[in-house]
């Protein structure tokens, strides 16, 4: 068979198969399979990233991004605890963004790390090497902040 008469049906098919009634579900399949690898490499890369590396490059704005993304994996790696769907090293996940979490946090300026405090949940993920004090202005508000004495 001539080159330019498989072309012709493989076009053929192909378009047959795109327009048919088995590709979404075959992609839809397909691209679930590779979010998922990559969920697991980007996960995998955050728990080997020593944040402490970064911290001293990073811009103030840099540094605040980076305070409400690993905070937003965090909540994650929380609530697949609490769903039960939570993987092996889930705890060793959490606690490393909670590391990373309390590391970006004291590089913060003290204004801003007054208002992140502000938030009850927030406040709450930042415990462990924390101490509990009294917000500036408001006496009936206990919060946690980091004490520079504290073992970490």
């Amino acid at each position: 068979m001539p080159f330019s008469v498989l072309l012709l049906f493989s076009s053929f098919f192909r378009m047959r198969f795109l327009k048919g009634h088995n590709f979404m579900p075959w992609f839809q399949r397909r691209r679930t399979v590779a979010e998922q690898e990559q969920h697991r490499l980007w996960r995998q890369a955050r728990l080997r990233t020593e944040i402490q590396q970064y911290l001293l490059k990073m811009s103030e704005l840099e540094i605040v991004d980076s305070f409400n993304v690993i905070e937003k994996h965090l909540l994650g790696e929380i609530q697949l605890q609490h769903s039960g769907r939570s993987s092996a090293d889930s705890v060793v996940a959490c606690q490393k963004l909670k590391g990373d979490l309390q590391a970006v946090f004291k590089v913060l300026p003290k204004d801003m790390q007054q208002l992140l405090l502000f938030n009850p949940q927030r406040a709450s993920l930042l415990q462990g090497s924390l101490e509990v004090t009294k917000v500036p202005g408001h006496p009936s508000i206990l919060v946690e902040v980091v004490s520079p004495h504290s073992p970490r």
